[in-house]
C-alpha cells in the first residue's frame, strides 16, 4: 500500500507542477497580450495626433492660399482696369491667370488632402 500512496502522491504532485507550469505560461501570455495592447494604443494615439496636427497645417495652408488668392484677385482686377487703360500689358494679365490657376489647384490639393486625413482620423476615432 505505502507503494500505491507513494505512486498517488507522485501523480498529484506531477499534475500539480503542470498545472503550475500552465499557470505560469497562461499569466507570461497575458502579460505580452497585455504589452502588444498598450503599445497598440500608443501606436493609435500617436496617429489620431498626426492626423490632427496634419488637418490644422491643412486649415492654416488652406487659409493662407485663400487670402494669397483673394490678394491676387485684386490685383487681377486693378490689372486689368490699367489694361484698360492702356497702361498694362497681355503678358501682365496672363500671368496673374496662371498664378490663380497654381493657387487654385494648391487649394484642391489642400482640400484633399485635409479631406483625407480627417477620414482616416474617423476611422480611428470611430
Amino acid at each position: 500500500m505505502n507503494t500505491a500512496i507513494k505512486r498517488s502522491n507522485n501523480f498529484y504532485s506531477i499534475a500539480i507542477a503542470s498545472l503550475e507550469v500552465r499557470t505560469t505560461d497562461l499569466l507570461a501570455a497575458k502579460a505580452e497580450l497585455e504589452r502588444q495592447q498598450q503599445e497598440e494604443k500608443v501606436r493609435i494615439e500617436d496617429e489620431v495626433l498626426r492626423l490632427v496636427l496634419e488637418v490644422e497645417a491643412a486649415k492654416r495652408r488652406y487659409n493662407l492660399l485663400s487670402s494669397q488668392l483673394e490678394t491676387l484677385e485684386q490685383q487681377r482686377e486693378v490689372m486689368r482696369i490699367a489694361y484698360r487703360l492702356g497702361r498694362g500689358s497681355t503678358s501682365q494679365i496672363l500671368g496673374m491667370e496662371d498664378k490663380r490657376d497654381c493657387l487654385s489647384e494648391q487649394l484642391t490639393d489642400v482640400e484633399i488632402d485635409k479631406d483625407e486625413s480627417v477620414r482616416k482620423l474617423l476611422q480611428l476615432i470611430g
